[in-house]
């Protein structure tokens, strides 16, 4: 236990470390509140006498087919109504007043996208999209990569060498053609699609290390004891093989996530990811290379990436040399 506690302070000791976990940080809150930072919806409305808290997120039936500006056209006397930060969802358009493609200005800060929608309010509710694929993917991958690592390094012989050649082939298999696939046997994936094939795809690495880690420690001193008192399977795996696994499957998680939202902003960029109008940060460097390289639909989602993918490196960076650190 010390020497894990040793091992976070280490990480956060570590400019770099502390850096990224306040950026990873930054994009988990602005994920969780996508909604209370930039919705079609008030904060708060008071509409017809009736109070009305949070429906940016609760959604009442009450006020179904109603946007902002439908709102603010029905407020009667006494009511009121808190916009979100932003003001506006991120597919909120008006079809008599859009202004397609415009330029930053007072109401829409980082500008509008080919159909008039702000940039800005995209850009946040992509941050949900990229978490998404990027954790939940990840994770999915870590799991598999756990199960088939353990059971191949504990088992050994035939077991061990039938799923390394499932491990080979997996390695064999890219990604890209995986969604093309998809792409012709369900017309369009979604993000959920997604997530199922970055986990099918990505666990390989992590397999590989759990099973140099379970082979090294098959014969270890205490692992012989525990089987000698009578100890299982399950319980040799759990309790003396799998937390001397888990610090370098972390590592690689961590950087497996930036690796993730590379490769989900580069097929939504290519058109096989999510359908629309899910906003995602490859889909407006999509319209930005469509029309012209506009500028304010190519730096932020690209800052957007690099910032992201940044952090996840130098959380693991830094995960790898606290948990070194830590075992000392």
């Amino acid at each position: 236990m010390s020497a894990r506690k040793g091992a976070l302070r280490a990480l956060w000791r570590d400019r770099a470390s502390r850096l990224g976990l306040v950026l990873v940080g930054l994009q988990l809150v602005i994920a969780l509140g996508a909604d209370l930072l930039a919705s079609d919806l008030p904060l708060l409305a008071r509409v017809h006498g009736r109070v009305h808290v949070l429906p940016c997120l609760l959604r009442p039936d009450a006020l179904a087919g109603f946007d902002r500006h439908s709102l603010e056209a029905a407020l009667g006397p006494g009511d009121f109504m808190i916009s979100t930060p932003l003001g506006q969802g991120p597919s909120e358009t008006r079809a008599a007043t859009a202004v397609l493609l415009g330029a930053p200005s007072g109401s829409h800060w980082l500008g509008t996208d080919a159909v008039g929608r702000d940039v800005l309010s995209r850009l946040v509710h992509g941050t949900r999209a990229a978490l998404w694929v990027g954790t939940l993917g990840v994770s999915l991958a870590v799991l598999l990569g756990l199960v088939i690592g353990l059971a191949s390094g504990l088992a050994g012989g035939a077991i061990d060498g039938a799923l390394g050649v499932l491990t080979e082939a997996t390695v064999a298999f890219p990604p890209l053609l995986g969604v093309l696939v998809l792409q012709a046997l369900l017309d369009r994936p979604a993000l959920g699609t997604v997530v199922l094939l970055v986990g099918a795809l990505g666990w390989t690495d992590i397999a590989r290390l759990c099973r140099i880690e379970a082979r090294r420690l098959r014969q270890a001193p205490f692992v012989r004891a525990a089987r000698a008192l009578g100890a299982g399977p399950v319980r040799i795996l759990l309790v003396h093989v799998l937390p001397h696994a888990l610090p370098p499957v972390l590592v690689t998680a961590c950087l497996g996530i930036g690796r993730v939202l590379l490769l989900e902003s580069a097929l939504e960029f290519l058109g096989f990811g999510a359908p629309p109008p899910t906003p995602t940060w490859g889909e407006l460097l999509r319209q930005a290379h469509e029309h012209g390289l506009r500028w304010w639909l190519a730096v932020p989602p690209g800052l957007a990436i690099f910032v992201s993918v940044t952090a996840y490196n130098l959380v693991g960076e830094g995960l790898r040399t606290s948990l070194r650190l830590g075992k000392r």
